[in-house]
């Protein structure tokens, strides 16, 4: 998980949006998340990595994250699986297949901030294959 230490107001990110979708970018959007969830399921992570991309959202939102398309990058040369924005943003995710590549990437995202003066707060962490629970 990636967040640059900048603000982005849901309501405000979500008024940015348009209005309109284009019914070829919402064929794929809606064919990725079902090989997404195929994939998670079957743990599948060529699936996986063919499904995770934001044909609608992302495109639009990514603008107003400093680098998200370079951060995007270097997760991406980096062997993730995949790399989004996470809800309306800032914050960022590379999903990995395991410990040693999350942490590279982010290494590798801590050092380019850095070098670009810009504060970022970067966190590696495993699923939860739990899930919701009462306790």
């Amino acid at each position: 998980m990636i967040q640059p230490a900048i603000k982005i107001l849901t309501g405000e990110s979500r008024s940015l949006l348009k209005k309109e979708v284009d019914m070829d970018a919402l064929i794929s959007q809606t064919s990725n998340l079902g090989f997404l969830v195929a994939g998670l399921c079957n743990s599948d992570h060529e699936i996986i990595r063919r499904s995770l991309t934001d044909h609608i959202v992302e495109p639009q939102r990514k603008k107003y994250i400093p680098h998200c398309d370079t951060i995007k990058e270097i997760a991406l040369s980096n062997n993730a699986l995949g790399f989004s924005i996470s809800g309306a943003g800032p914050s960022m995710f590379a999903l990995c297949a395991d410990l040693a590549v999350a942490e590279c990437i982010a290494s590798l995202t801590k050092q380019f901030y850095h070098d670009h003066k810009l504060d970022v707060n970067v966190f590696v962490s495993g699923i939860n294959k739990t899930g919701a629970y009462k306790y």
